[in-house]
């Protein structure tokens, strides 16, 4: 790939000024400097012990531990793993449910100069035995209530540690360790959603330099008390809690409940809120408007498209001295741009723009040859930058061909992200979906996303999301999931007019399926493999149901249900908002002129949308010598026997 030039881009002065508002209250800062990004994440940790040895570090409803006292807690289980003799890069694998345990596990496993891998103690067992295969962990921390859900795991030859009694004695000083800025911190396995998952190796330079941004633009303090809803996997934000001497204070919403947030949020005066765009669109559905959040000042989402419905929701709910951020990034870049929002903002469209690129990251646009393309112009999104993922781990080529080194500055990397994207003149990057969502839908290019943005902008619905799947023909369709704000529910027809009124035919779904919420990942990511496959029967429609009675009309009826994968419609149903399209209309007119003798045409169909209207149509063009019992009785036994 061709040398992408240079399109970093200063904020404007508007997007300057709201990111002006990111103070805490008490006004006390400590810049991040550039320093200690070339340390290490042990090395700057143990800065902060000393700042702020009795400030609380780790707090939920049960436990809470000073930073004093997390340190020296991972140091004594640092010393047992440096203990173990394990040399070499394999990583250890720490199994544990998020809170104190999980971060004196995680902070000793860097203090003895290994990279962790961190797995949720609810993983399947042949998942979890493939990453831990594939990573070549010999060595796992965990408890003992989980070690048990472990049995099996014997024959990968893995040797165990409690953190329980790890902790009991043994040293508490810091290791005698040497971690450089370029080790290799953990290893995070991507979710493997089209191949089985792969390892991405992020170095501490990477991390580090991940908090200074995020430290300095959001002026992020030791006063700030941060929450994560990202379920029970790491996060950079982890480390931003703990770097800076603020309260780290995790919520599991699979163990806790979601509708134990806004208590849970008020008790514990949290300050800054981060999550994915999904999980944030289910806690607001929680909340009637007489919440008050006083001591929140910034809300930052990230993972997955932000929309305008979204910044609706946070200026109806939280304060005008509130900043909404809107973060862009991925496990092999870190965060890469960022877009701040307050009351004041508004959105032209339906997405919310991703923003403009973090200190040390420039972002281009792309064509498939690798020119780059001008402002506007949609194209895939590259990153260049020294702090990227070290590569894919024990995956070497892969790497080389993902991460290409560059040509005008050695330490830096070209990583093209496979996400499209386009910047304006000013340099404001807008997310358009990834390549791999871009689908063909009776052979037109259909962005997934996009439809997803337009559904999101109905007022009678609280969340939409858009996945394909394949129809009894084996084409690819559009399904919409949806949760309505409240009964009775927008009809089919409904939402198919809201649509059509700015997209084509062709990026209208074919099925609507209504949800009491849509299902989420332990990240707290849409879980699109969770969402329940689309009911064959007949849509809600603003139609009566008036069942076949003639002969003809049920054989028709029966030929649209095969063909729409329902199972069953009424005589009076329009064709279109039963799904159907140009695609499914010429396999109708297929089966009724093999059937009945005779030569409708798909104009016939088109002009005549319901089976009772079609059925005048067959009548008058089937063949004359036919009656019509002679007909029923042979029709009936091809359809039984499959011989149409």
């Amino acid at each position: 790939m061709r040398e992408v030039p240079k399109t970093a881009a200063m904020l404007p002065p508007e997007q300057a000024a709201i990111r002006a508002k990111c103070f805490h209250p008490s006004g006390t800062f400590v810049e991040f400097p550039i320093e200690d990004v070339e340390t290490s994440i042990p090395a700057r940790f143990e800065k902060i012990v000393r700042m702020y040895p009795d400030r609380i570090a780790v707090e939920t409803d049960d436990e809470r531990m000073t930073y004093e006292a997390l340190n020296r807690a991972a140091n004594r289980l640092a010393n047992v793993i440096l203990a173990d003799g394990e040399v070499g890069d394999s990583p250890v694998a720490v199994i544990l449910h998020r809170g104190i345990p999980q971060a004196v596990a995680l902070l000793a496993v860097l203090k003895a100069g290994r990279m962790f891998l961190l797995q949720d103690p609810s993983s399947a067992g042949d998942e979890l035995a493939h990453i831990l295969t594939d990573a070549q962990a010999k060595l796992i921390v965990t408890s003992k209530n989980i070690e048990p859900r472990l049995r099996g795991l014997e024959k990968l030859n893995v040797r165990v540690i409690d953190i329980d009694i790890a902790n009991d004695g043994g040293s508490d000083q810091n290791p005698a360790v040497h971690v450089t800025a370029e080790s290799g911190a953990y290893i995070k396995y991507t979710s493997g959603s089209t191949t089985r998952a792969k390892g991405v190796v992020i170095p501490h330079c990477t991390i580090l330099h991940a908090v200074m941004s995020y430290t300095n633009s959001c002026h992020f303090c030791s006063q700030d008390r941060a929450l994560g809803v990202n379920g029970n996997t790491i996060r950079r934000s982890f480390f931003v809690h703990l770097l800076n001497g603020a309260a780290y204070c995790p919520f599991d919403f699979r163990s806790d409940g979601m509708h134990r947030l806004v208590s849970w949020m008020e008790r514990h005066e949290i300050t800054i809120y981060r999550s994915f765009p999904g999980a944030f669109r289910s806690f607001m559905g929680l909340l009637s408007g007489r919440e008050r959040f006083p001591k929140l000042r910034i809300i930052r989402l990230g993972g997955e498209p932000l929309y305008r419905t979204d910044v609706e929701l946070f200026k109806k709910h939280f304060s005008s001295d509130c900043v909404l951020i809107n973060g862009y990034g991925s496990s092999e870049t870190s965060a890469i741009c960022s877009y701040y929002l307050d009351h004041s903002a508004e959105i032209i469209g339906p997405r919310v723009p991703v923003g403009y690129p973090e200190k040390g990251k420039e972002v281009s646009i792309i064509d498939a040859a690798g020119n780059e393309v001008p402002a506007g112009q949609p194209g895939e999104i590259v990153v260049k930058s020294r702090f990227l993922a070290s590569g894919y781990w024990r995956r070497d080529d892969e790497s080389t061909l993902k991460f290409q080194s560059s040509s005008a500055n050695l330490e830096a990397k070209i990583y093209r992200t496979g996400d499209l994207g386009q910047l304006s003149a000013d340099g404001c990057l807008t997310h358009l979906g990834r390549k791999d969502d871009r689908v063909k839908i009776r052979n037109f290019r259909v962005d997934i996303s996009e439809v997803e943005a337009t559904l999101a902008n109905h007022p009678d619905l609280k969340q939409a999301t858009v996945i394909t799947k394949q129809d009894s023909s084996d084409n690819t369709m559009l399904v919409a999931y949806v949760v309505p704000k409240s009964k009775p529910t927008p009809s089919v027809l409904m939402l198919r007019k809201f649509l059509a009124e700015s997209l084509p035919d062709y990026m209208i779904p074919a099925a609507f399926v209504n949800l009491d919420s849509i299902p989420l990942t332990a990240t707290g990511k849409v879980d699109r493999r969770a969402l329940p496959d689309r009911e064959k029967s007949r849509p809600e429609l603003d139609t009566q149901f008036n069942a076949p009675q003639t002969s003809i009309e049920q054989q028709l009826a029966q030929i649209w249900c095969e063909v729409l994968s329902l199972d069953q419609i009424g005589i009076d149903d329009n064709f279109f908002d039963l799904g159907g399209h140009s695609l499914a209309a010429m396999q109708i007119i297929s089966k009724v002129n093999a059937l009945f003798c005779c030569e409708v045409s798909i104009r016939d169909l088109l002009d005549s949308c319901t089976v009772a209207e079609f059925r005048t149509v067959v009548e008058r063009l089937r063949a004359p010598t036919q009656n019509a019992e002679d007909f029923s009785n042979e029709s009936t036994t091809e359809l039984e026997t499959g011989e149409i």
